[in-house]
């Protein structure tokens, strides 16, 4: 019964809003071993940050997405990005497509809203799962940062991953000419 509800269950996908501060660090805590400060949740709410948030039709939330905006300074490249810093659905809703939803939609945005060219992130070099999600999804790892995590009295390292949301050349003839 539980997997035909969860079925049929209609799902919602908004901005965070300051009500949710307190849902989001409690799924926050159940999704990953980095713990974040009570900074990084307020900032959440920061417009230098998009987090998108997954809800049911009872305003539950299931599912959260964030990400900032990373700009190079490089004058020659041209190059804008999307930094995703956390992304997860609660372990009673994985394999429903949230997670893909949520992805494509925080990529859309830092693609539109922000001019973001590419979209990066960090996953744990050990998390198989979550590496092979992200690849399925067009990202291709970069690099290996050695010891990038600190969890538990422990070292980790990551991987650098990176998905390309446009053409950077369009971008920047669209800028000098206004072209595209």
């Amino acid at each position: 019964m539980e997997n035909e509800e969860s079925e049929c269950i209609a799902l919602n996908f908004r901005p965070m809003i300051e009500d949710d501060l307190e849902s989001v660090e409690e799924l926050h805590l159940q999704l990953f071993p980095v713990k974040y400060s009570k900074s990084f949740y307020k900032d959440l709410l920061n417009p230098t940050t998009l987090t998108l948030i997954a809800t049911t039709s009872r305003n539950e939330i299931i599912g959260l997405a964030t990400a900032r905006h990373l700009r190079f300074e490089e004058p020659t490249s041209g190059l804008n990005a999307g930094y995703i810093m956390t992304i997860g659905v609660r372990s009673d809703h994985r394999r429903e497509g949230i997670g893909s939803e949520l992805l494509e939609r925080i990529s859309k945005k830092l693609q539109i809203e922000w001019g973001c060219d590419s979209v990066v992130l960090h996953v744990k070099s050990e998390n198989q799962a979550a590496t092979k999600f992200y690849e399925s999804h067009g990202f291709h790892v970069l690099k290996v940062c050695k010891k990038h995590y600190f969890i538990s009295n422990s070292y980790y390292d990551a991987f650098y991953l990176s998905k390309q949301l446009s053409d950077p050349s369009k971008r920047i003839w669209s800028y000098l000419f206004g072209w595209f």
